[in-house]
């Protein structure tokens, strides 16, 4: 074999050696890409206003590369690599609990301005990235007790409203009676408010003294910030008023019952003619 065909062969080898080699390296760099774990991932996640919110991604095989979160606004924020926080601010953390694949971004009394879209990327060639939308929704007042409530005359009606809202200053609490403001400074009289405010939650309890048949009528708590409750009072005279509660006969249904009820003794008296 003369040696111009000797040099053609060892660059072949060398051609098919370089390619193998490549190829191996290839294979072996995708074996160990990083992959998101979807299984326990929640990708649409709601929170409540004023608590904390929680976005996880899971991440296998990340070997040195790095976890970062993004907040995808018109211009994108980058809030974390790895657990450093980009972000000034100090409701944001991240945290890789040990032992476990998991990059999770905390936003501590969270805000309906959080709302939106977040992303979840690993720093490869191309970028890796997992889409996350996080919806707040406000919180919700409670009123204390049954959706209607029965008083005589002459006693009280206490009702009593709360909503469990992390807010600074912390939430305001209105009443209203039929859709108006209650005036505790009008001429009736007896109308006082009892309220309690911590950065943690809103009381506030209603009393009205003296109940009338005009104090009847739905009672609505509104907070400045969270959704509203309300309760339908109704001020009956009567030995037992709850007793209709628990037949939950509506007034409507009584007229009915009556007039129905006078039909069939008519028909009977006049079947005795």
């Amino acid at each position: 074999m003369n040696h111009k065909k000797i040099y053609q062969v060892v660059f072949l080898l060398a051609i098919v050696e370089l390619g193998g080699g490549s190829w191996y390296r290839d294979k072996e760099r995708e074996k160990d890409k990083p992959v998101f774990n979807l299984e326990s991932v929640r990708l649409n996640v709601t929170a409540v206003e004023g608590r904390k919110a929680v976005l996880s991604c899971s991440v296998a095989s990340l070997m040195d590369r790095q976890v970062s979160w993004i907040r995808k606004e018109k211009h994108p924020v980058v809030l974390s690599s790895g657990t450093i926080t980009f972000t000034s601010d100090s409701r944001v953390s991240v945290r890789n609990p040990a032992g476990t694949e998991d990059w999770e971004l905390g936003i501590e009394k969270v805000r309906t301005s959080d709302s939106g879209p977040y992303e979840c990327q690993v720093n490869t060639e191309p970028k890796m990235n997992l889409a996350y939308n996080l919806r707040v929704v406000p919180a919700a007042a409670v009123i204390l007790g049954e959706k209607s409530v029965y008083v005589k005359p002459g006693s009280s009606i206490s009702l009593s409203c709360t909503i469990s809202l992390f807010s600074v200053p912390p939430a305001t609490i209105q009443w209203f009676r039929d859709g108006r403001l209650l005036n505790l400074g009008s001429p009736r009289g007896g109308v006082s408010l009892e309220n309690e405010k911590t950065p943690q939650y809103t009381r506030s309890t209603l009393l009205v003294t003296r109940a009338v048949p005009e104090d009847s009528g739905n009672y609505t708590c509104t907070p400045s910030s969270g959704h509203s409750a309300s309760v339908t009072v109704h001020v009956l005279d009567g030995e037992n008023p709850r007793a209709m509660q628990r037949g939950e006969i509506s007034g409507a249904d009584m007229d009915f019952l009556v007039q129905n009820n006078l039909m069939i003794a008519s028909v009977l008296l006049l079947s005795f003619l």
